[in-house]
């Protein structure tokens, strides 16, 4: 029973422990008791927000006990909305971008500043740390652009330019248009404030009379072009169309009178590209240069937005290449193709001794496109397809089984210059440094190296761009050795006894193709590469003997042996005791004693010894008869 009630009140005590709300663990204090160096700092500007005005910091953060980091009550923009309630639904459709991405802080401090609304800056400085374009900067103000908010309002307006009346009343809060002063300065063109940013700027001019930066010559002498103002209708023109423009601009001499004419230029208006009066833009566009040419060439607009764009559109300077108004080559070109091209590239680098057909007859457009491309470099085609286009028989290589790694990445230009180069095949270097191009360190530490390998001659084993072959080989195993071994090709038809990797062409089992620290470029020394096959005959052996036989140990298996053919079995250089007195004097009288003072050249040596290892310091081996492994060779001799 009494099990039953501490089991009970254990129960109810966990349980009840559960249940209990979360808890935060605060220090109950407020900001400004931490925070007062900060706070003091704030009500030492001009302009003070109000909670920081109130002391209040708790109205936007909350308390972020012993852990320290500023927390907000709410995410931005919804914190300001708590109090700039007026803000939260813009009924505008002009909206600026900082206030709709709710970025607040972009523009305003959040605790105090020196100017008026808490701006980081100015009511000037703090507009052009985002609008940076010259025409707000120049020698000339604008007197209400020393404020942006005399015209424009900050957040939202439903006019362009988010301006606070349109343009055909703002100015006239500030300009008389009827004084005597303001008529004679428009040369007494009755003016009606609907047209004044056709000639200036809003914000800075290089002149005076705030002409925007580019102004039409006779922009002061308004009756070059209109009628006068007398006139009943004073701003008709005294000629249609280019008419009017041809009275101060030849059209028989340049730009106009080439061949080929633009055709705004010859059918059209030549205020389809210029304003009339004055502009921002260079030449007097009525827009940035790429926006006034897309606006016609649409089927260019969807081609800019590729991944690669050649240079001069990115920069929106159509005109590098082209002439806008006329030219005697088509497209309206400045030149032929390629001396447009050698204008920024650098004619040397297409002019070497051995050239690309396309770049020697000078016709970039064959592998280029002029505007923009979805490939590199701006081709008209990924590779390796484009150079396929004229390279068909190597096209048909490449589809064997083994492909050179650049070619099969699609990049011929690893190997060969696409314009021109002063080597054959326009390799960028010397023959016979062109694969250490990117191979170089198959060279390093290697001090035997194989001749073709040293002279650079891969081509020599090696297929140039693919082959059905292992490694780009022309030809497989010892195919591909005999061409220059000539002698050992001849020998392995000739003689009986052939080294079994060689049988079977497997040259590289023993010997690198390039290269080796060793000589006869073999992968290791001697022992270490003989044992690696007869590991069987002669390792297992050797580890439970006691005795080896010296060459072995020493790894001269060439004392005895071949490497690649013999007349005699197992590849021997020679047969009975004559393989043996290349070490051992067989006329030494100790010798010829232990032999029953037999002579040793008309014996074998291997009808008693081991000629690798034994239990044996005499190395006999295993299996022996009774009188000779007792040295009672007198019994039967």
């Amino acid at each position: 029973m009494k099990k039953v009630l501490l089991f009970g009140l254990f129960l109810f005590i966990f349980v009840f422990a559960c249940a209990q709300p979360e808890r935060r663990i605060t220090t109950g204090r407020r900001c400004i008791e931490c925070h007062d160096k900060e706070l003091q700092k704030f009500l030492s500007e001009k302009i003070i927000h109000a909670p920081v005005k109130n002391k209040n910091c708790e109205a936007c953060h909350r308390s972020h006990g012993l852990i320290g980091g500023v927390y907000l009550n709410k995410a931005l923009p919804q914190l300001c909305y708590e109090c700039h309630k007026d803000l939260k639904e813009p009924k505008a459709k002009k909206i600026h971008s900082p206030f709709e991405k709710g970025n607040c802080l972009k523009c305003h401090n959040p605790h105090s500043a020196s100017y008026e609304f808490l701006l980081v800056k100015g009511p000037k400085e703090t507009c052009l740390s985002c609008h940076t374009s010259e025409k707000f900067i120049q020698s000339f103000l604008h007197s209400p652009a020393k404020n942006c908010q005399t015209c424009h309002l900050p957040h939202y307006a439903n006019i362009a330019n988010r301006l606070k009346k349109s343009k055909k009343t703002l100015c006239l809060d500030c300009h008389d248009i009827k004084k005597s002063n303001f008529v004679k300065a428009h040369a007494n063109y009755k003016v009606s404030g609907n047209h004044c940013i056709d000639c200036h700027s809003p914000h800075s001019s290089k002149e005076k009379a705030l002409f925007k930066l580019y102004a039409h010559k006779p922009i002061q002498d308004c009756d070059t072009c209109h009628l006068g103002p007398e006139a009943e209708n004073p701003f008709g023109l005294k000629a249609k169309g280019n008419d009017l423009c041809y009275s101060c601009h030849d059209k028989k001499k340049p730009p106009f009178n080439a061949l080929k004419k633009h055709p705004p230029l010859e059918k059209e208006s030549c205020l389809i590209c210029h304003k009339p009066h004055a502009s921002n833009h260079a030449s007097i566009l009525a827009k940035e240069e790429k926006e006034v040419c897309l606006s016609c060439h649409k089927s260019m607009v969807e081609k800019t937005k590729l991944s690669f764009v050649h240079k001069p559109i990115n920069e929106g300077k159509c005109v590098i290449c082209h002439n806008p108004h006329s030219a005697d080559a088509d497209r309206l070109l400045l030149k032929p193709v390629a001396g447009i091209c050698y204008e920024c590239h650098k004619k040397e680098k297409f002019t070497k001794v051995y050239r690309h057909p396309p770049a020697n007859e000078e016709n970039c457009l064959v592998c280029h496109d002029a505007h923009a491309s979805a490939q590199k470099r701006i081709l008209v085609q990924s590779l390796p397809g484009l150079c396929y286009k004229c390279h068909k028989e190597t096209a048909r290589d490449f589809k064997k089984i083994n492909v050179h790694t650049p070619a099969e990445k699609g990049e011929c230009y690893k190997c060969h210059n696409p314009h021109s180069a002063s080597y054959k095949f326009f390799f960028p270097v010397r023959h016979k440094e062109l694969c250490f191009y990117c191979h170089g360190t198959m060279k390093k530490g290697l001090t035997v190296l194989h001749p073709p390998f040293k002279r650079g001659r891969c081509e020599q084993c090696h297929e140039h761009h693919a082959s059905d072959n292992p490694d780009q080989l022309i030809r497989i195993g010892a195919e591909g050795c005999y061409p220059c071994h000539k002698t050992i090709e001849k020998k392995v038809i000739k003689e009986k006894n052939v080294h079994d990797p060689l049988k079977k062409g497997e040259c590289t089992i023993c010997h690198s193709p390039h290269g080796s620290k060793i000589s006869h470029q073999l992968y290791r020394p001697w022992k270490g590469l003989c044992l690696s096959c007869h590991e069987e005959d002669i390792i297992i052996k050797a580890e439970t003997e006691t005795f080896i036989h010296k060459p072995i140990d020493e790894g001269k298996c060439a004392l005895c042996h071949r490497a690649h053919y013999s007349k005699l079995p197992k590849l021997l250089v020679a047969s009975g005791s004559k393989l043996c007195q290349s070490c051992h004097d067989l006329k030494d009288k100790t010798l010829m004693q232990k032999h029953l003072g037999k002579k040793m050249s008309k014996m074998h040596c291997i009808k008693c010894h081991t000629p690798h290892s034994s239990r044996d310091k005499a190395l006999f081996k295993y299996v022996l008869h009774k009188p000779f492994g007792e040295r009672r060779c007198q019994d039967c001799h």
